[in-house]
């Protein structure tokens, strides 16, 4: 019995403007679905007034996808891809209009392994390439949230990239309170 006529979902998250705080996620190589794509995904973005999360591994290039609408866009990127081609994607990006780089830390390998390690060469390498917020992904640990913190990292996302409870690893949300409490109060989790 509460009136939330006037409710308003608006904020601002590391400088990018939001209707509500919803944003796309990034699917790969979204032309497999439809022709257009990641540049359909960007209309339908924009016309739902959510900012868009860019798969390094879309169909289209990060610029085309930029120029199909007016959203705000993120690129997210795989650590694992290594730190040459992770920072010349990011650099690329952002010169396109990139609000933020998000790097993947926990992807698995073509054969689906998990990582071996988190290779923080490669945050080390996009945060200092680019001027935009650079955003970790694949946080399971307080431990790597206060590391990605410490590395300059703006932001962290708590997800375990869809792999199974039998890898060993907690499930998000039993992940998300101890982050919280480890670095929440200074970035967005």
């Amino acid at each position: 019995m509460v009136n939330c006529l006037d409710l308003t979902l608006s904020l601002d998250l590391l400088g990018i403007p939001l209707f509500a705080p919803i944003l796309v996620g990034p699917v790969a190589d979204q032309r497999r679905f439809h022709a257009e794509g990641e540049l359909a995904t960007a209309r339908g973005a924009a016309a739902g007034k959510a900012a868009m999360v860019v798969s390094s591994r879309a169909g289209h290039p990060f610029a085309a996808i930029a120029a199909a609408a007016p959203t705000p866009l993120v690129l997210q990127v795989f650590a694992g891809d290594g730190a040459t081609a992770v920072r010349g994607q990011a650099v690329e990006a952002e010169r396109a209009g990139a609000k933020a780089i998000v790097v993947t830390i926990d992807a698995s390998d073509a054969a689906g392994r998990p990582p071996a390690r988190t290779d923080w060469a490669v945050v080390d390498a996009v945060r200092g390439a680019v001027a935009v917020p650079v955003i970790v992904k694949g946080v399971l640990s307080a431990d790597d949230a206060r590391a990605a913190v410490a590395r300059g990292a703006r932001g962290v996302v708590v997800s375990n990239y869809g792999r199974v409870a039998a890898t060993g690893r907690p499930a998000p949300l039993e992940a998300v309170a101890p982050i919280v409490d480890a670095v929440g109060p200074r970035v967005p989790v």
